[in-house]
């Protein structure tokens, strides 16, 4: 289990406690999983919806912002869609509860 920080479209964000297996990740994103990931410290991986901007899901400008408050690289006006689901990542490439930074970032945007 590791604690994952959700960030839904309409901008509300919650805490939980998850097993990060596929088909976990699969019913919180409501399809297949697309991952992206922080290309620095410290490091976190988010799962989204494959298909999100094809079916189309919301855009999600939340969950867009704290990634690239976080190292993450996006295409120029490109925006993530659906559901996010943001975990850290160990040094061993394992899943571990969501690093505090990311916490800090929704601070002031969202409550939790």
């Amino acid at each position: 289990m590791a604690t994952a920080l959700i960030i839904y479209p309409d901008n509300s964000v919650e805490l939980r406690e998850v097993e990060p297996d596929l088909f976990t990740l699969q019913a919180l994103v409501a399809g297949y999983v697309e991952a992206i990931m922080s290309r620095r410290s410290p490091r976190w991986i988010a799962y989204l919806n494959e298909d999100g901007k094809l079916l189309p899901l919301p855009p999600n400008p939340l969950a867009t912002e704290v990634a690239l408050k976080n190292s993450c690289r996006l295409m120029r006006g490109d925006v993530l869609a659906g559901t996010v689901v943001f975990l850290g990542m160990d040094a061993q490439d394992e899943h571990c509860d969501v690093p505090q930074a990311l916490k800090e970032a929704v601070h002031g945007l969202a409550a939790i």
